[in-house]
């Protein structure tokens, strides 16, 4: 439905502001109409580019008025901005009162309202609305065996590549991996998620999983990791929710020590962390501890944004 705007002592307004810099450009379509019917012009009504301080965009002068039906933004810099919409009858007040639009760009992002809603486009051009319902599907696997971690260490075949624009709410995430331990190693294993723009151990990390302690026999296991994130954004917005599980061969010894007999399972959330970088990567990293001889066969991970 087009929005109209009319004349009126002060006239209507559409205004808007983002958060910061003058990076988000804008251009408002539409017909510019005299009210006596004389002129009828479509196009252009407005273009430019925002600042910080909330700006009439548009506003219909005496014996006029705007038909507006296409209204586009775009982020040309390098940092995520919010823009505010204001819509106003006979008014300059651009506050929560005229509040019309709420918009969070990521670099290189624009968004386009076409009469009906607002839609958001990637750098790349592709619809933000696209993802959730056709549920697109990432995947990586391993394709030699690792060994030892005794320390820290990225587990290859993990790192999942997250498509620029493409996170959300309920993004999830699921990783399986194998375990074969000697008679060596009695430490409490740890599992951790790392998010970052290396897809190695230099992300950081967002999700540990600390098991219990190990017994020096030898053992067969197999850990699962599944993840989700609850919000996402720039600053501290993003919130990863997590649970692992071990199950192993032996009761309550080798890889683990607790009951029930072979069955470990685990549950945690991340403090907030900004998930908006651009070429960033979610994957696992796991410490057997000090004197830990394990090797991992298969790795499979899998995300659906």
């Amino acid at each position: 439905m087009a929005l109209t705007l009319g004349p009126g002592a002060t006239g209507d307004k559409l205004a808007a502001a983002q958060d910061a810099g003058t990076d988000v450009v804008y251009e408002v379509n539409g017909d510019l109409r005299t009210i006596s019917g004389s002129t009828d012009a479509y196009g252009s009504l407005a273009q430019g580019a925002l600042s910080t301080t909330p700006t009439a965009l548009i506003g219909p002068a005496s014996g006029t008025d705007m038909i507006v039906d296409n209204i586009v933004v775009s982020n040309t810099g390098a940092s995520t901005r919010v823009v505010t919409f204001y819509k106003t009858k006979d008014s300059t007040t651009y506050d929560a009162t005229t509040q019309w639009a709420k918009l969070t760009l990521l670099t290189g992002e624009r968004a386009e309202w076409n009469g009906i809603g607002w839609t958001t486009y990637t750098a790349q051009g592709i619809s933000k609305v696209a993802p959730i319902t056709s549920g697109l599907t990432i995947s990586n696997a391993s394709v030699a065996s690792q060994a030892p971690f005794s320390s820290d260490t990225y587990l290859a075949g993990s790192s999942l590549s997250l498509p620029a624009g493409l996170i959300r709410a309920q993004s999830s995430f699921y990783w399986v991996f194998d375990v074969v331990k000697t008679n060596a190693g009695t430490a409490a294993p740890t599992v951790i998620i790392r998010y970052g723009t290396a897809g190695a151990f230099s992300d950081t990390a967002r999700v540990t999983f600390t098991f219990s302690v190990q017994t020096a026999v030898v053992d067969r296991g197999i850990f699962e990791v599944w993840a989700n994130f609850r919000s996402v954004g720039s600053g501290t917005s993003a919130v990863l929710a997590g649970i692992a599980r071990l199950h192993h061969q032996l009761a309550v010894t080798g890889l683990n020590t607790v009951q029930p007999a072979g069955l470990q399972t685990l549950a945690v959330t991340s403090s907030g962390f900004d998930s908006t970088p651009a070429g960033s990567f979610i994957g696992l990293s796991v410490n057997g501890g000090g004197s830990a001889a394990w090797t991992v066969t298969v790795v499979q991970a899998l995300g659906v944004m």
